[in-house]
Order: structure tokens, then C-alpha cells, then sequence
């Protein structure tokens, strides 16, 4: 068991590294490429994309591609962790583990629920974090003629305006986050106690072994499940996975 932990720990902690440090590649190249472009566009290519949206895609989108590099496995690994997964609960449990599986299952909707909710929350955010460069960047642009017309405190108002509706977006975004990363926490226990009661209910009986099987089992399912959902609804999975 400890040489098991040991090679489990080493093999991931290198996936992972490799699957960052191709993120990063591709940040870095699709930043280059944005910057590139952006020396090339038209005048009338400048006057439909401002500053703001430029630096949202050169900071934000290239980062999403960053975080689902890694993930990007799940695409075949998920489905055999749910197989073999769902085989050796067979074997511990018998068939009262459908009941935990359909626990699982029924939490998707609502994790695609909030899923959606958190990128209609990201695109106001975006919204605004542009609004707020686009400002910050043309009282930059503009300071020789703040600075002789006194019209600092003007401008600094409709900065700090749009930085506080920024901050605003930021919280219920993080907010919505969190109550994500609490749901996935939770599915193991959840997941847990129904299918125990389910075995208690049919007459059946637990051991600690068991016990200890079925509760690594059902998070090694919730783990491909979320990754699956995050990805589908272009969201990063909660922090504390990686």
C-alpha cells in the first residue's frame, strides 16, 4: 500500500507538471500571437476592439486555456475511472450502490446549473474589468490634457465607478465559486449515506472494509465527473482538486 501511495503520488504530481507546463506554452504563444495581431489591425479593426478587450483576451482567455490543459486527459481517462469504478462498487456493495450512483447523477443538473450561472457571472465580469481598463487607459493617454484642464478628480471618479462594479462582479463570481467547490466536497458523503442506508434498508451488512472501499471509490467518480462538467461549461474546476 505505501509503494502503491508512492508511485500514485509521483505519477500525478508529473501529469500534472507536464499538463501546466503545456498550459503555459500555449498561454505564452497564444499572448504572442494576440500582440502580433494587435500591432497589425486597422484603424477600423482599433476602433471596434478597445484596449480593454485586447488585455481581457491576452490576461483572461489565454488563461483559460492554461487551466484546461491540464484536464484535457478526462476526455478518455474519465469514462474508464467511472467503468472500473463502478465495477469494483459492484463487487463491494452489490446493487445497492446504484443508489449512491444515482445521487451522483442527480447533483449534475444542478451542478450544470450553477455552472452556467458562474459564466454568465464571468462575462459581466469581463464586461466591466474592460469597461474599467478601457477608462484607466485613456486617462493614461489623455494625462498632459487632464492635468492642464484639472479634470483629475472627474476621471478618477469614472475609474473608481467602474472598479467598484468590478469588485462587485468579482464577488459574486468568487461567492459562486465557493458554493460550487462546497457542492463537489460534499457529493462523497452525500453519495455515501444513501447508498449505506440503501444496504441497511435491503437487510444487508457493513464492514470497515466495505465502508473504507466505497468512500475512495465514489470520490475517485467524482473527480472525472466534475472535471467533465467544468470543462463542458468552460469553467475551472475549485482550486483545491490541483
Amino acid at each position: 500500500m505505501f509503494i502503491t501511495a508512492l508511485v500514485q503520488s509521483v505519477c500525478i504530481a508529473q501529469y500534472f507538471h507536464h499538463g501546466y507546463r503545456s498550459g503555459m506554452h500555449a498561454r505564452a504563444a497564444l499572448v504572442l500571437a494576440c500582440y502580433r495581431k494587435s500591432l497589425r489591425l486597422s484603424p477600423a479593426a482599433r476602433a471596434r476592439f478597445t484596449t480593454g478587450e485586447v488585455m481581457t483576451y491576452v490576461t483572461t482567455d489565454a488563461k483559460r486555456l492554461q487551466d484546461a490543459a491540464p484536464y484535457l486527459q478526462m476526455a478518455w481517462s474519465g469514462p474508464y475511472q467511472i467503468a472500473l469504478s463502478v465495477a469494483m462498487l459492484w463487487s463491494t456493495l452489490g446493487p445497492a450502490f446504484w443508489d449512491g450512483i444515482g445521487v451522483i447523477f442527480a447533483l449534475i443538473p444542478l451542478s450544470g446549473l450553477l455552472s452556467s450561472i458562474m459564466v454568465r457571472l464571468e462575462s459581466k465580469l469581463m464586461t466591466a474589468k474592460d469597461a474599467r481598463v478601457s477608462r484607466t487607459a485613456e486617462a493614461l493617454q489623455a494625462m498632459k490634457l487632464l492635468k492642464s484642464c484639472a479634470w483629475e478628480r472627474g476621471f478618477a471618479a469614472r475609474i473608481r465607478a467602474a472598479r467598484e462594479l468590478e469588485l462587485r462582479q468579482l464577488t459574486l463570481s468568487v461567492g459562486f465559486s465557493m458554493l460550487f467547490g462546497v457542492l463537489w466536497e460534499a457529493v462523497p458523503l452525500v453519495t455515501a449515506m444513501a447508498t449505506y442506508l440503501s444496504v441497511v434498508a435491503a437487510g444487508g451488512t457493513l464492514t470497515a472494509s466495505s465502508v473504507f472501499a466505497s468512500l475512495a471509490l465514489f470520490d475517485v467518480i467524482r473527480f472525472p465527473l466534475l472535471v467533465s462538467t467544468s470543462l463542458l461549461t468552460l469553467t475551472p474546476p475549485p482550486q483545491t482538486l490541483t
